[in-house]
């Protein structure tokens, strides 16, 4: 999960960067355009209008451009659809390991159709909105900025063909986003389950929920508070790389700036990767957006001309700021596998010592046994007894409604527990060791992971030892 969320940030990031020209009117220098370029894969252009045009004369018009890049979308969809029934036809019902299997089936090719809308919505996006933006001439008279033999007025054939495609076609697509928040919001409470104060319990209780995992794809990578941040992103590349020329041209470097230094707020202020490596590299993005696209604002107003050394250096800062997020990332998740170690390690030492008791117990059980049999004997009768007498769960009582409650009346109770253990144990002719209180950090730890999230369940926070 840590490397597909670092991979969908980048993804993200680069598709926003290589829109930033067409968005701001303003052509980069080289090298740093010549970049971009090479990076230009990500916009998934399924028919690039130059290349499409030469194959046959009517992808050159802009309508048909609109059409067949969001049909081609769409019939992969279809075709993951008919794959997915083809199979489920092929396992087929009537037992458990075929039932498993469907759901097998369904979880991969609905993550699979997830995946789709994930890359070519906001390309796709971007297609679709060009065919709605009109630049007014000196004459004017206004025409398709992407297409300027079309007059963008109710007179013109061409454009009213093209807004009886490209309307429809946009309000199917925007409706992707509320389907995912609909998705999310059926499945709220397993998706940040309560009762937990560890964050890595919580989500550790969503990983094991199968009824999630073909929903995986959209909240696997992000804490479960912030289970719905997939839809924030999604809304905020297509407004930076469809709706962003839409503004007025003097004013578009300024609301590019704006939402760029807005990202940046959000992604530092929410942290919303469980990763810290993932939310360092989201937060450099956003400082490598704000500085590309205040240099483009520089360019559009004269400020700057265009040089191959100020595009060296958009292409130096671009790259020092990526590299230098994976490094930090890197370090931090490296720091974060020498604590995991540490913690292996002092687990292992405790599992030694915990079997070393163990030893030392059925040493102690087995002499015991053979000098007194009749007493052994009797302990196991009345352990049977009691497992027999009182078969329900313990539990705290039910007026411990916070494990800070169930902490305080440990601590009022724990002289008194000790006391009375104290006379039971050495009235038998017994050992008596006093136990520690269980600190408030393990009392969690139990609750989360042993309990699922039941603290009532946590009955030996004050403990004493017979011997």
């Amino acid at each position: 999960a840590t490397a597909n969320g670092r991979s969908k940030v980048l993804w993200t990031n680069i598709q926003i960067l290589v829109s930033i020209s067409w968005t701001m009117n303003i052509e980069f220098p080289s090298p740093f355009a010549d970049f971009l370029d090479a990076l230009s894969f990500v916009r998934l252009d399924f028919l690039d209008t130059i290349s499409a045009s030469c194959v046959n004369e009517s992808f050159a018009i802009y309508s048909n451009q609109v059409l067949y890049t969001s049909l081609i979308p769409a019939a992969l969809a279809v075709l993951i659809l008919v794959a997915f029934l083809v199979r489920v036809a092929i396992i087929g019902r009537g037992s458990p390991e075929k039932d498993a299997m469907r759901a097998e089936a369904r979880q991969e090719h609905v993550s699979a159709f997830l995946l789709l809308t994930y890359l070519v919505l906001p390309s796709v996006s971007m297609t679709q909105f060009r065919g709605l933006n009109c630049v007014e001439f000196e004459s004017g008279h206004a025409y398709l900025r992407v297409d300027t033999s079309v007059w963008c007025d109710s007179e013109s054939d061409e454009f009213s063909t093209l807004l009886g495609i490209d309307v429809p076609l946009i309000i199917i697509y925007q409706s992707i986003p509320i389907l995912y928040a609909i998705l999310l919001f059926k499945n709220r409470h397993r998706l940040n389950p309560k009762g937990f104060r560890l964050e890595v319990a919580a989500r550790q209780r969503r990983g094991r929920d199968k009824t999630l995992k073909s929903l995986s794809f959209l909240f696997e990578d992000f804490t479960c508070n912030r289970y719905a941040f997939e839809i924030f992103d999604m809304l905020r590349r297509i407004t930076m790389v469809g709706l962003l020329p839409f503004a007025p041209l003097n004013l578009r470097p300024v609301i590019g700036c704006g939402l760029a230094a807005f990202s940046l707020n959000v992604f530092q202020n929410f942290q919303p990767y469980h990763d810290s490596g993932t939310n360092t590299l989201a937060t450099a993005a956003q400082w490598q957006l704000l500085c590309t696209y205040y240099i483009a604002g520089v360019l559009a107003s004269g400020a700057l001309e265009p040089s191959f050394a100020l595009g060296l250096v958009l292409l130096a800062v671009n790259l020092v700021i990526i590299l230098t997020a994976l490094v930090m990332g890197m370090l931090k998740n490296r720091e974060i596998a020498a604590n995991d170690d540490t913690i292996f390690k002092l687990r292992q030492e405790l599992g030694g010592e915990k079997a070393k008791d163990k030893r030392k117990f059925d040493t102690a059980w087995n002499e015991l046994e053979q000098a007194e049999p009749h007493a052994t004997q009797l302990v196991l009768e009345c352990v049977a007894e009691l497992g027999g007498k009182y078969t329900e769960v313990p539990m705290q009582g039910a007026h411990l409604e916070t494990i800070d409650a169930l902490m305080e009346e440990a601590a009022e109770t724990e002289d008194a527990f000790h006391m009375a253990t104290r006379q039971l144990i050495q009235g038998a002719g017994g050992e008596f060791k006093q136990g520690p209180l269980k600190m408030v950090d393990r009392v969690i730890q139990k609750t989360e992971n042993d309990y699922e999230g039941d603290h009532l369940r946590v009955v030996d926070i004050v403990r004493d030892t017979g011997v």
